[in-house]
């Protein structure tokens, strides 16, 4: 028995980060994240580096069990893993690189996720406890639309070599 992700994702606009900074509680990490070779669900790999210089490695398996919803399992690993778990990534991938802005609002943490490939887009993502829980609209971003159903913004087809960012999404 996984545990289940309930999340909601949103297209906005590329947010001002100075901005986002200033919101009491937020952080700010760079993410590495790498897709490996699996048989069925998602396998990724990230590591994670905080501004404080701390490292976090990480494995997770992902399923998808319907709209909004997803089995997740995440173990951390240490360094000496991921290097060997480098050697399974999926050749179809690169390494996906984002800055992830961490902010509590509304007794929720929104995170947002800036890829070095868009200068006027971003993701932001809402995990909740129940799917018909509302989000409240976060004041530091300005939205342009729901993604949650649109696997074209799933970080799996964002790290696709035939990715091309910039398409029309």
């Amino acid at each position: 028995d996984m545990p289940l992700e309930k999340e909601f994702k949103f297209l906005i606009d590329y947010p001002d980060e100075a901005e986002l900074a200033s919101y009491p509680g937020s952080d700010c990490s760079q993410i590495d994240q790498v897709y490996l070779i699996s048989p069925q669900g998602s396998l990724r790999i990230r590591k994670r580096e905080w501004a404080s210089g701390q490292i976090e490695y990480a494995k997770t398996y992902k399923y998808y069990v319907r709209a909004h919803v997803r089995q997740e399992e995440e173990q951390v690993i240490d360094e000496s893993s991921y290097q060997t778990l480098l050697l399974q990534a999926d050749p179809a991938c690169r390494v996906l690189q984002k800055r992830r802005w961490r902010i509590p609002y509304a007794g929720l943490v929104y995170e947002i996720d800036l890829y070095p490939f868009w200068h006027d887009r971003a993701v932001l993502e809402v995990e909740v406890e129940r799917e018909e829980q509302p989000i409240p609209l976060a004041p530091f971003v300005r939205y342009v639309r729901d993604i949650s159903q649109d696997r074209r913004y799933s970080n799996y087809n964002l790290s696709r070599l035939d990715f091309n960012p910039c398409m029309g999404l």
